[in-house]
């Protein structure tokens, strides 16, 4: 069985608080459309060229699952191509049920806790829920940059040491999660 991972997603877990930082791996939605953009629709560009995203650690939670680019205010429940159309799924990586994965995160402002990932499969088109995310948490498995430990009462956080800016962190995938297009929330 393969479990396909189509754009990972960040969110800010608060309302109030704006997001500082994204999924570098798998790609974030929101990542993703920082790094292919193209700045304006020329006839011929392919469907999946994605919406113009120029700060892809913008993201807030209002109205969104997948969260709502407070700069351009586009919602990654409902990716936009270039034309304005539905984005179709681009895969960022492929992974086997149950299998542990490496999770790369930028923060662009300093910050201390933990972060915690979950994962929704949907159909093409489809729009994750928070309870779908909540039912398919991620299990830490390891800290591979400055060594974190595992908390065995919260074993689904990966704590942040303060003053550090970026992060690769190992999880281990829900057994039995599978599905053609998968989301990953950061929170």
């Amino acid at each position: 069985m393969k479990l396909l991972l189509s754009y990972s997603i960040a969110v800010s877990a608060l309302t109030t608080v704006d997001a500082h930082g994204y999924l570098k791996s798998p790609r974030s939605r929101n990542y993703h459309a920082s790094l292919d953009k193209v700045t304006w629709a020329v006839p011929g560009l392919p469907a999946n060229t994605p919406m113009v995203e120029d700060d892809p650690a913008a993201l807030n939670t209002p109205g969104a699952t997948c969260g709502i680019t407070m700069t351009t205010g586009h919602n990654y429940d409902y990716p936009q191509n270039i034309y304005g159309d539905p984005l179709p799924p681009i895969p960022q990586a492929c992974y086997a049920p149950g299998s542990t994965i490496e999770l790369e995160t930028l923060l662009t402002a300093g910050h201390d806790g933990h972060f915690e990932y979950k994962a929704c499969p949907i159909e093409p088109g489809g729009v994750a829920t928070q309870d779908c995310f909540d039912s398919h948490p991620l299990e830490f498995m390891e800290d591979v940059l400055y060594g974190m430990p595992k908390d065995d009462v919260y074993t689904d956080r990966a704590y942040v040491p303060w003053g550090k800016w970026e992060y690769t962190h190992k999880y281990k995938l829900p057994e039995g999660l599978e599905g053609d297009l998968v989301l990953i929330q950061w929170t």
